[in-house]
């Protein structure tokens, strides 16, 4: 299905509703069928080659086929939770107590049910009759195109609260979103997006450097093309966290499109370098002669050695007054000083057990010879 070509296809339906506010925000309260479902809503998916802005993971076929298959096996199947959706406001009409939905509406939350739904038309027609009719509950939200990124938000919080499910993409697109809010009409950005912003640039920067350890390494999008990548964008992000609040607060930068470019190669710098010395401390946890430097063997670019090491590094950063070049100098000779042996980040090595945020704490402190985690395993035995 073309996304930009069933969007704009007009539609006719009416539905009562309920209409209720949330800030700046409106929205729909309303019930459409199995088969309105099916025939009215479109999902906008990510697709990074094509640089678009939809933000929907991919089909999971498992995860749908199992939805129809509780459909049809169930005599009177139940499906209470909500639809999420939304539509910009021009396609939708409130006149004489009914609400006019103009052109199919975008799935926010519920793709797999509808899919579910879809597919359970194909392959048992007789078993979809019997809930063609069935109402489920829908929210229809009604988003400014200029608000598309607290749809987005409103994605990822549904799908990262409660329910695990990779929101690396939306991450991209909310970076996109904020190119095009500074060309369109924000001038400054408040603390968190401003720092996502520098993250998220830095970390594709990393990505798709050749000269960098990083390079084709880091998951973007949780597609198949990130399958056996040892960490997320998500993750990287998170790890780089205080470093950038600390180096940002440092600059008293304003929160502004060209100083996000400014920091981003500061940063990008400071980062890149800082892995040329991890990677001639212990050269053996990775395939330094492969284009993708990797090695499964070992934990060291896996959040558990993310962490710790880029912890280390904004100590060294503020010890050294935010000196990038004095900070590399330090963190140098931290790493030359570690008695940490390439072995111990081998996966089911002595560090991988402290796959946590209080774990890569300890690997920090175990790193700059401040504990030995021999004698606290030996503790705790």
């Amino acid at each position: 299905m073309d996304y930009e070509k069933e969007i704009e296809r007009n539609i006719d339906l009416e539905k009562h509703y309920v209409k209720i506010n949330q800030g700046k925000f409106w929205m729909y309260f309303i019930s459409f069928t199995s088969e309105e479902l099916i025939q009215n809503t479109a999902v906008h998916y990510f697709k990074p080659e094509e640089d678009n802005t939809g933000y929907q993971r991919q089909l999971i076929t498992n995860h749908y086929r199992k939805i129809a298959k509780f459909m049809e096996s169930e005599s009177e199947p139940i499906m209470p939770p909500a639809i999420l959706t939304a539509t910009d406001p021009e396609n939708v009409l409130e006149e004489q107590g009914v609400l006019k939905i103009l052109k199919v509406i975008r799935v926010v939350d519920g793709q797999h049910r509808i899919q579910g739904l879809r597919y359970l038309k194909q392959i048992n027609k007789d078993a979809y009759e019997n809930i063609a009719n069935y109402e489920f509950p829908v929210i229809l939200m009604v988003i400014n195109k200029d608000q598309k990124i607290h749809e987005i938000n409103t994605f990822i919080n549904m799908n990262s609260k409660g329910k695990k499910v990779s929101t690396d993409l939306a991450i991209l697109l909310r970076d996109r979103i904020r190119e095009e809010e500074f060309k369109d009409r924000v001038a400054y950005l408040d603390d968190n997006d401003f720092e996502e912003a520098i993250a998220t640039r830095v970390v594709k920067k990393l990505n798709e450097s050749r000269n960098t350890i990083w390079f084709d390494t880091i998951k973007m999008a949780a597609g198949e093309d990130d399958k056996g990548k040892p960490i997320s964008i998500n993750a990287f992000n998170q790890s780089l966290k205080e470093l950038i609040k600390q180096y940002v607060n440092s600059s008293s930068a304003e929160r502004t499109f060209d100083q996000i470019n400014i920091i981003v190669e500061d940063l990008f710098y400071l980062i890149a370098s800082a892995w040329e010395i991890v990677v001639k401390k212990w050269k053996h946890c990775f395939n330094i002669d492969k284009p993708n430097k990797q090695n499964e063997l070992y934990n060291i670019q896996k959040g558990i050695g993310v962490y710790p090491i880029h912890q280390i590094l904004a100590e060294c950063m503020i010890v050294n007054d935010y000196s990038l070049d004095d900070a590399l100098k330090d963190f140098q000779i931290v790493l030359k000083k570690s008695h940490v042996e390439y072995t111990e980040w081998k996966i089911g090595g002595i560090l991988s057990s402290y796959n946590s945020k209080a774990g890569f704490k300890t690997i920090a402190l175990y790193i700059k010879n401040e504990i030995d985690l021999y004698k606290v395993i030996n503790q705790d035995i």
